[in-house]
């Protein structure tokens, strides 16, 4: 099974930089979970309230885009999309517009179910309230992980 790994890096310049990534079975890195999925949590968890309550309407059928041709929420070219085209019933979808292999524009944007969403976006705001209560530094060469849920 896939597991999500937060962890504390700390730079050659003394710096830290926490991180968020998947790896696969065979335990490499997945590139398609990390370029959209995790990308998209770590780049807007300032707003994640107003992200979750978004990905619940849209559950619940009870979104409406107020634009149909652009996506419905982005940051850093970072896209979610919450219905069709891309986005298939009971999935979210993103695209990374950096990466031109998870593309929304020739490329291959990502489906995650729901509850797949939610465990990245909870398993981000608990790494980083662990941050806050024993320090940045503490965590340092210490692995947060849990599983990733295949559907």
């Amino acid at each position: 099974m896939k597991r999500l790994i937060a962890e504390v890096l700390k730079r050659p310049d003394g710096s830290t930089h926490a991180v968020l990534y998947c790896l696969g079975e065979d335990g490499r890195p997945d590139q398609a979970i990390g370029n959209t999925l995790l990308e998209f949590v770590e780049l807007s968890y300032p707003s994640v309230t107003e992200i979750e309550q978004l990905v619940t309407l849209a559950e619940n059928c009870g979104y409406v885009a107020n634009n149909p041709d652009w996506a419905d929420w982005g940051i850093n070219d970072v896209d979610l999309w919450l219905r069709p085209p891309l986005a298939t019933p009971g999935h979210i979808c993103i695209s990374n517009e950096n990466t031109s292999q998870f593309s929304a524009e020739g490329g291959q944007p990502q489906q995650f179910t729901y509850g797949q969403f939610r465990t990245a976006l909870k398993h981000w705001q608990e790494f980083r309230e662990l941050m806050v209560q024993e320090g940045r530094e503490s965590l340092v060469g210490r692995r947060y992980e849990t599983l990733f849920p295949e559907n």
